[in-house]
């Protein structure tokens, strides 16, 4: 009777740890549904009339991205800078802060500062720096860091085995913000950049006095640059940068750098905004002109086109 009731135990235990064995090997298993191909950041720059004059634009622009951010895959949102028009007056900040605030608890945000976002006199950050500095962001997984608290900002994120870098400088920058970009963007080379400035080209299409320092110092000598979003300048424009980075007279890498300023649009830029999507199957990247504001879609071809973008960096 013992040796059959041993037996019996024997068999129970057997069986529960096969039983086991079953489930880990279910809990392990890769997930069958593959990753989505197609991403989005949605980019925005100098709604400083919309804080002064109209927030209930930046609030429809906000709203719509948070609401949108499952539909249209939507990683990160991008602000180029002059969130407000005049730093020193609190009711501009307080109405940027419902825009935005709502926003960055859903998603991500990436901001540098614009000249009316800091005092020009002195380059005080002090407010803006309340609002989107270390302090602020230094709970976000992406974060990567600050320099100088609000000159420079950098931050890395990955979509499925891409990795990234969104980094950028503000408007009231030094020379050694320009070798700290610099810095970050070699000890990171291995990811693909996008850098944002608040000033880098001007209205016609050419780069302007900022954007000529930026492209030689920083552009041209970081081989995995590929984009550069700026605003400031009131208009849209983009110019394509073809760089040979091995000077063998072929061109290796086209950059491409996009103005996206609509402020001299009815009520400070009727809420226009844009939408990058980036196609990693097809090495593609498209831009989309559109405000929620007014449920629009402009079909300018500097406003709605589409581009090469390499994901094998």
């Amino acid at each position: 009777m013992k040796k059959l009731k041993f037996i019996s135990l024997t068999l129970a235990l057997i069986l529960f740890f096969s039983a086991c064995a079953v489930t880990d090997s279910i809990a392990i298993a890769p997930p069958e549904a593959e990753e989505d191909n197609i991403f989005s950041i949605v980019w925005m720059t100098d709604t400083q009339y919309y804080s002064e004059k109209y927030p209930e634009i930046f609030l429809s622009m906000s709203e719509w991205i948070v609401n949108n951010k499952s539909q249209k895959n939507i990683q990160y949102v991008i602000h180029t800078g002059d969130v407000v028009n005049k730093h020193a007056k609190a009711q501009q900040w307080e109405n940027a802060d419902k825009a935005l605030k709502p926003l960055m608890e859903e998603l991500p945000l990436f901001v540098v500062a614009g000249n009316h976002d800091t005092d020009i006199v002195d380059a005080s950050y002090v407010e803006y720096t309340k609002r989107y500095g270390l302090e602020v962001f230094r709970e976000l997984p992406s974060l990567g860091g600050f320099y100088e608290n609000g000159m420079g900002r950098y931050d890395l994120f990955e979509y499925g085995p891409h990795r990234f870098i969104i980094a950028g400088l503000s408007y009231m920058h030094t020379r050694e913000a320009i070798e700290w970009l610099n810095e970050v963007l070699d000890k990171y080379s291995d990811r693909i950049a996008i850098l944002c400035f608040h000033s880098y080209m001007a209205v016609d299409g050419s780069l302007n006095t900022a954007g000529e320092k930026l492209y030689e110092r920083v552009v041209a000598n970081n081989a995995n640059v590929q984009l550069v979003l700026c605003g400031h300048r009131h208009g849209v424009n983009r110019i394509s940068h073809e760089l040979d980075d091995d000077g063998d007279g072929i061109t290796d890498r086209v950059v491409q750098a996009i103005l996206g300023n609509y402020q001299e649009y009815n009520k400070g830029g009727a809420g226009y905004l844009r939408i990058i999507e980036f196609d990693v199957k097809n090495n593609e990247a498209s831009v989309t002109a559109y405000s929620p504001y007014l449920d629009d879609y402009r079909a300018d071809d500097l406003e709605t086109f589409a581009f090469g973008f390499s994901f094998s960096h």
